[in-house]
């Protein structure tokens, strides 16, 4: 069994468990999330400081993704908020979701976001620092819980986690620099998937290791 560096107790609370750490290499910082909503920040090298909190979600913190000096905090508030790190303050609250954001992801060849909720929807959206509000650029749904991201650059696909087990594939928006759009997303599953909580895989046309979706509904 291997051995961990170091180790300290962020979150003191007893119900405060950690649900989100991010790490950004622009502020040499650590960020965790938890159960009180509050995301703290952390100096990373050295003995244990606590930076600074940031404070405005209505609830637990679940997810994180960096980008140069910007912090973006899923919720299972159903929002993302996305905040500056040096001086900590919010620049703006995204309402992309209706259920808990379970994952976020920055698209590092353009700097827009992915964002997944339980509601197996797949948003992709372009922040626009600076301005007030945000720009949806896609949306692809399925009969799925999402649970995770993942960029996949050599192709220009996202991957998403499900909670059935699967892990569906979707190309980046045309506008994303992602493929011709008429791609089908892709399911990669073992030969026996959990069940979903949705209770039903409507919509798939095979469930083999490798099988084919239906297209995914996009808005």
């Amino acid at each position: 069994m291997g051995k961990f560096e170091r180790a300290f107790e962020a979150h003191e609370e007893v119900d405060d468990e950690i649900l989100a750490v991010a790490y950004s290499p622009a502020t040499g910082s650590v960020f965790t999330g938890g159960n009180s909503g509050v995301i703290r920040k952390w100096a990373f090298w050295g003995v244990r400081v606590q930076e600074a909190e940031f404070e405005g979600h209505e609830d637990a913190v679940i997810c994180f993704a960096v980008d140069g000096n910007f912090l973006f905090s899923g919720s299972v508030d159903c929002t993302v908020r996305i905040w500056e790190t040096t001086r900590g303050y919010e620049l703006k609250v995204v309402r992309v979701h209706d259920v808990t954001v379970q994952a976020l992801l920055v698209i590092s060849d353009s700097g827009f976001v992915a964002s997944c909720a339980g509601d197996g929807r797949v948003v992709f959206w372009d922040p626009k620092i600076g301005q007030p509000e945000v720009a949806t650029l896609q949306t692809y749904a399925q009969p799925e819980e999402f649970r995770a991201l993942a960029y996949v650059s050599l192709n220009h696909t996202i991957l998403v986690g499900c909670e059935s087990g699967k892990i569906i594939s979707f190309p980046l928006p045309d506008n994303m620099g992602g493929g011709d759009g008429d791609e089908l997303p892709q399911a990669l599953s073992g030969l026996q998937t959990p069940p979903s909580t949705r209770g039903k895989d409507e919509g798939y046309e095979s469930l083999n290791l490798l099988g084919r979706l239906k297209p995914a509904a996009a808005t």
